[in-house]
């Protein structure tokens, strides 16, 4: 099973650290792929996930681009990274496809071994990946249960 950071938090939600290129860069140093909010902006580029907050490049997301999930906060970012990146745009679905393919869930979605589960309340079940707030606990879960869990 895939584990992603949601915004690269670690170790519960922070909003004070979650999507910054720093935060970003230790989930991916960690062994995790990772969630990112980005927006596009008079041709700038901004992480954040109710508005854009901290600028980045495509410098920065182009030497993480195997492993960064980019949610799209707007139409000018997904028109600029869909053919480069892993990405989506949803705001209310159950289910949107990224660009290369994936089933993303949303909160609360019923999950298969198909699909990104999102923010799970608790056991996980069956799922292609989860995108939490809590990798690493995850992580140690399920290796304690000797299940197969990280970038496979």
């Amino acid at each position: 099973m895939l584990l992603i950071a949601h915004r690269g938090n670690l170790d519960g939600p922070n909003p004070e650290t979650e999507n910054r290129e720093s935060t970003i860069t230790a989930a991916l140093d960690a062994g995790f792929d990772c969630e990112i909010d980005v927006w596009r902006i008079d041709g700038r580029l901004w992480l954040g996930h109710d508005k854009p907050e901290h600028e980045t490049s495509l410098e920065f997301l182009s030497q993480h681009d195997l492993s960064l999930w980019v949610h799209c906060k707007n139409l000018d970012a997904l028109i600029e990274l869909k053919e480069r990146f892993n990405c989506f745009f949803h705001d209310k679905d159950t289910y949107t496809l990224t660009s290369q393919g994936f089933i993303w869930g949303n909160i609360g979605s019923p999950t298969t071994d198909k699909v990104i589960c999102v923010m799970p309340p608790g056991e996980v079940g069956e799922a292609f990946g989860v995108c939490t707030d809590f990798p690493k606990r995850l992580r140690q879960k399920y290796q304690e249960g000797e299940n197969n869990v990280g970038r496979e």
